[in-house]
């Protein structure tokens, strides 16, 4: 149903003089809404338009103020303050008994309850809230203990978890004989190749230890090691140019020669000039040129052989996620040490076993 009648008083806004237009649109003529629009913001306080078409009536009037208490009034300088009164207590004691339900057909009435009185009431309410209040303490306490237990219980699931993932690998090696023992250290420190006195006198300090290196790998049945395999032993850095020069000086004097690409040989000529191998390990003799980290990974890896990164991490005590582990393990392959067998697995190159 459409409103036929309305009265607007001064509007400011623009988008509620818009609303009366639209209304306007329907009970008079555009001329005569746009003279009612544009007073609409200039209006006295207390005067509106008042539309009733089905009245005729299109009229500005000024409408009294309330005569009964207007809460919204603002008081003036010097006005007594009207202050609201309180009603009087009215007992509804009649109007409850005419609402209740009538007694069933041929029986007797149904004696109403006594009504308590009003103080009695508030007693009731009192209690009854004490014992609610005691009640949902009690409840939520016990909810609480259990929730708390629960959430123990969990973290210390997790921590648990954290700790047998952790030491799960060293549990192993104790529970199960046949897994292999650690490698034992080696009883000399690590050393680098010195050369022993050779004929040709003309060889460098660095050349000795190059011949020394490769001599110590044909001693295990390496004639042709690689690159990485002569620079782990004789403790140099395979990215460093310090082997390319050394070997190239070699080449040339006729005692080495390259027999595939990235592995080295030693010649005859070599074979005689070159000094006594260096002892100890391949892991002890690389380890002189690798940092704190690098040694970890290779010792952990020397000890436990292939592993997931995640296994790896969590025998070092190491973050997986962290930008660390693929720093290290980047630089140990860019020095041909580890490989990545497998996706997401780690194992030391083979010349280390």
């Amino acid at each position: 149903m459409s409103e036929t009648t309305q009265s607007a008083m001064r509007l400011i806004a623009p988008q509620d003089r818009k609303a009366v237009e639209a209304w306007i649109g329907e009970w008079a003529t555009k001329d005569e809404g746009a003279g009612i629009i544009s007073s609409l913001p200039s209006l006295p306080r207390g005067e509106g338009w008042v539309w009733a078409p089905e009245l005729d009536m299109l009229e500005r009037m000024r409408f009294p103020l309330m005569k009964t208490f207007d809460s919204s009034k603002a008081p003036k300088r010097g006005e007594a303050r009207i202050e609201a009164q309180t009603l009087a207590e009215v007992d509804l004691t009649p109007i409850r008994r005419a609402l209740e339900p009538a007694p069933p057909s041929g029986g007797s009435a149904v004696k109403p309850p006594a009504k308590a009185k009003p103080a009695d009431w508030q007693a009731e309410t009192d209690r009854l809230v004490a014992s609610a209040r005691e009640e949902g303490f009690s409840e939520g306490h016990k909810k609480g203990i259990q929730s708390g237990i629960g959430a123990g219980i969990l973290m210390a699931q997790k921590a648990l978890s954290k700790l047998s993932e952790k030491h799960c690998e060293a549990a192993a090696e104790i529970a199960h004989p046949s897994a292999p023992p650690p490698r034992k250290p080696a009883v000399k420190p690590p050393q680098v190749p010195q050369a022993a006195p050779s004929s040709d006198a003309s060889l460098t300090g660095p050349e000795r230890t190059l011949l020394g290196a490769l001599a110590f790998w044909r001693a295990l049945g390496h004639e042709q090691p690689s690159r990485a395999m002569v620079a782990g032993v004789a403790g140099w850095r395979i990215t460093s140019g310090h082997l390319k020069n050394v070997s190239g000086s070699l080449r040339t004097k006729g005692m080495i020669d390259y027999p595939m690409p990235d592995h080295i040989g030693l010649t005859s000529a070599g074979i005689d000039a070159a000094p006594e191998p260096p002892e100890g390990d391949p892991i002890d003799l690389i380890k002189p040129v690798l940092s704190g980290p690098q040694v970890q990974v290779v010792d952990t890896l020397a000890q436990y052989g292939r592993r997931t990164r995640g296994e790896l991490c969590n025998l070092l005590g190491w973050n997986e996620t962290s930008g660390h582990v693929k720093n290290v393990l980047g630089s140990l392959r860019s020095l041909s040490i580890v490989t990545y067998p497998a996706q997401g697995e780690v194992d030391l190159e083979g010349w280390l076993k």
